[in-house]
């Protein structure tokens, strides 16, 4: 063993000593890359995945979330399903999310009957603020709201 030790020592100094600087700086500077490739940047995109799941769960879906079956617009007996929700014991809080698809046009009452409707569909969402203020800080990253009266 000490032999093969006395041996590699020897091969790698014999190595630096005859071998090209160029190529020398070469080898390192491959070297170097790959391992920035393996350990910077890995990390980075993992930290930044993690950071992403931490602030969605913190800022707005918290734990837990429920949502409509596949086919369906609306979750059935809501009232039941949050019945359950709030008897069971390690639930601290909840929030109800209202979502809805609709349209938003502008300028709708200047525009001509043979005009084309200046409109696009959107997913309106509803929050209930008292208890997101409990179960989420969406309350701290929100500038302001108000109420809006859509006509139809």
């Amino acid at each position: 063993m000490f032999n093969s030790i006395k041996l590699g020592w020897f091969l790698a100094i014999r190595t630096v000593q005859y071998a090209s600087k160029w190529t020398t700086g070469l080898i390192i500077f491959v070297m170097i890359l790959t391992f920035l490739n393996l350990v910077v940047v890995s990390g980075i995109l993992v930290g930044l995945i993690q950071g992403s799941e931490v602030a969605f769960r913190e800022k707005l879906y918290s734990d837990v979330g429920a949502g409509a079956l596949e086919k369906k617009n609306s979750i059935l007996r809501t009232n039941e399903l949050l019945s359950l929700i709030d008897s069971l014991p390690e639930v601290k809080a909840r929030a109800v999310r209202y979502t809805n698809f609709g349209n938003i046009e502008a300028n709708y009452t200047t525009r001509k009957s043979d005009d084309l409707a200046n409109k696009k569909g959107v997913n309106i969402r509803g929050i209930s603020p008292e208890d997101e203020i409990i179960v989420t800080t969406l309350n701290q990253i929100m500038l302001s709201s108000h109420s809006l009266s859509l006509a139809r």
